[in-house]
């Protein structure tokens, strides 16, 4: 790392905030004199938003809705499940709700309910104290500011031996916006997320085999 005084910023801020999950909620209406950069180079919202808790939700009340069918003749009700539409339910959550509310994050940060604010949209590193370098080649920029703010949260991790076995494999990142509901799922892990994954789909009706130590 390059010691700070030896780089020019493009743009000094008073306040960077890396991550538009919680850190997106810090620049409220006492920020407004402050002179702002967030940075975010996928969808505004993070994790929670997008490929966490609020999606897995709309697909958990979907499967409780195809599981309590399914068991309603304990409550002396003939029911049946006769299909999955999971093209209809990917589109419900995300096209007609999710994505939209990530867009219309974004896009009152780049307007001009928030003048003060600066969005860029690209990776971004540190290369000199509270010094940040983000883009590529000519877009390339070089900003700084007073504060910090580390909101850039967590990635799923692959086991190498999942990498170099050639399955095909997904996370919580792209599982919920498959074309297709897979036949058939292994899911390893025991934890909530996992068992939250696997009661989804066995509900709607994928055969799921849960690994866990």
């Amino acid at each position: 790392m390059t010691s700070s005084a030896a780089i020019e910023a493009d743009k000094h801020y008073d306040l960077i905030i890396l991550g538009t999950g919680s850190g997106n909620s810090i620049p409220g209406p006492e920020f407004d004199g402050k002179s702002i950069a967030i940075i975010e180079k996928g969808a505004f919202g993070g994790t929670c938003l997008n490929v966490g808790c609020i999606p897995t939700k709309m697909y958990v009340y979907a499967a409780d809705v195809a599981l309590e069918t399914r068991q309603a003749a304990r409550l002396g009700i003939d029911a049946q499940v006769n299909s999955v539409d999971w093209p209809g339910i990917v589109s419900r959550v995300f096209d007609k709700r999710i994505d939209p509310i990530a867009q219309g994050g974004e896009d009152y940060r780049r307007g001009g309910q928030t003048p003060n604010i600066d969005v860029y949209d690209q990776h971004a590193r540190f290369v000199g104290e509270r010094t940040l370098r983000t883009g590529q080649g000519t877009e390339a920029r070089t900003i700084s500011a007073d504060q910090i703010v580390l909101a850039a949260g967590s990635r799923p991790f692959i086991p190498q031996e999942i990498i170099d076995s050639g399955v095909a494999f997904h996370t919580n990142e792209d599982i919920m916006r498959l074309a297709r509901q897979p036949k058939s799922i292994v899911i390893i892990g025991g934890g909530y997320i996992a068992m939250e994954f696997a009661h989804v789909f066995e509900a709607l009706g994928t055969k799921v085999t849960i690994l866990a130590r």
